[in-house]
């Protein structure tokens, strides 16, 4: 797992459960913690004082330890995030299902249901964001077959 991947996966918990994104100082924390950085090359970094970015690390450190039900620290999130990573891409899925939907309930029920049976699951809250997560996936089919499929569910949804 690298930096861009492990800010992906933060971003896509955050998306998913809070409907929130990760602010530009969240994302310089965490680059930090994941680079061993202090708090300090942070705080040059964004000419904001020291207080102020441990302030904000450790709402950050709550809420991320919240979503993934375990304390998450500067000291052990790149550990935490590669063994995360390693225990989940050692299961075999059965296939990858992105869902989007405004309502975090769904996403919750959704995602939990499709993983039990073995799918890997990625989950956004908007459109702008499941053409990020598409953009940076490898394509399982070309465009237009995708695009093909939309237009062929569209029709059918707009029928009586």
């Amino acid at each position: 797992m690298t930096l861009e991947e492990a800010l992906e996966f933060v971003e896509s918990i955050l998306q998913a459960k809070t409907g929130k994104q990760l602010t530009a100082p969240e994302k310089e924390i965490l680059k930090a913690a994941w680079d061993n950085e202090t708090y300090s090359t942070v705080a040059d970094r964004l000419y904001m004082s020291v207080g102020h970015i441990k302030d904000l690390a450790s709402g950050l450190w709550k809420c991320l330890s919240d979503l993934l039900d375990e304390k998450v620290t500067k000291n052990h999130f790149r550990r935490l995030l590669l063994e995360r990573s390693n225990n989940y891409h050692t299961e075999d899925p059965k296939g990858n299902i992105l869902i989007v939907d405004a309502l975090v309930e769904n996403l919750h029920f959704l995602n939990d249901l499709l993983t039990k049976q073995g799918y890997k699951v990625r989950r956004v809250t908007n459109g702008t964001m499941a053409l990020k997560t598409v953009r940076n996936l490898p394509p399982p089919m070309s465009f237009y077959s995708i695009l093909k499929c939309l237009i062929s569910m569209a029709i059918k949804s707009a029928q009586p």
